[in-house]
């Protein structure tokens, strides 16, 4: 299997954002090509900040989903009946510690040029609390997996191994008879006259 690592990094200061503060669009990535025969998208981690300076999105639990990115519609399903899936369901304790759920989402080949995310917290708000913006930094990884192309190449290093085995064997072969011709030069008798004449 061949697998290959891209990482995504994403603020939510650096999206547009609408007036509730749920819906974030990010539009300036460059063009990220997802290829592979199974290929997966994880949250890896969060961190937050409050405008206030103060704490306040600790002891929420915010539900991310995401848009503008095709995604394997058999391999996901959710009861929610909303078309956009979810890819973290993050709860922050009071220690500020970020408790991900480790949920994937199996993607299809594409070029990503610009995702959203969607984010709602567990007490029915977007990214504010009490008047103070709050702001989340995503690390996002895809996964991309070459099976076949794995495959393939195991049979042509095994095609390799086995030319490169024939070759060694025909010039043993070729070494052989010309051993064998040179002593024929120095004493063309056949052996089995040499054993009449013994």
């Amino acid at each position: 299997m061949i697998k290959r690592i891209k990482s995504i990094w994403l603020d939510t200061k650096n999206s547009v954002v609408n007036a509730d503060r749920t819906e974030f669009t990010f539009n300036h990535l460059p063009v990220i090509q997802v290829r592979g025969d199974i290929c997966h998208l994880k949250v890896n981690s969060i961190s937050g900040a409050s405008s206030s300076g103060s704490n306040d999105y600790i002891n929420h639990t915010f539900v991310i989903k995401l848009g503008n990115v095709k995604f394997n519609h058999s391999y996901y399903f959710n009861a929610d009946k909303n078309s956009s899936p979810t890819i973290a369901d993050v709860m922050i304790d009071a220690n500020k510690g970020f408790h991900l759920n480790n949920s994937v989402l199996t993607l299809v080949n594409q070029d990503i040029n610009q995702l959203s995310l969607n984010i709602n917290t567990n007490d029915g708000h977007g990214l504010v609390k009490g008047g103070h913006d709050i702001d989340l930094y995503f690390n996002l990884i895809i996964e991309e997996n070459d099976y076949e192309k794995a495959k393939k190449q195991r049979m042509l290093d095994e095609a390799e191994r086995r030319e490169g085995a024939e070759a060694d064997t025909n010039r043993i072969v070729a070494v052989l008879d010309q051993i064998y011709r040179q002593l024929d030069a120095i004493d063309p008798t056949p052996p089995e006259a040499k054993t009449r004449e013994a």
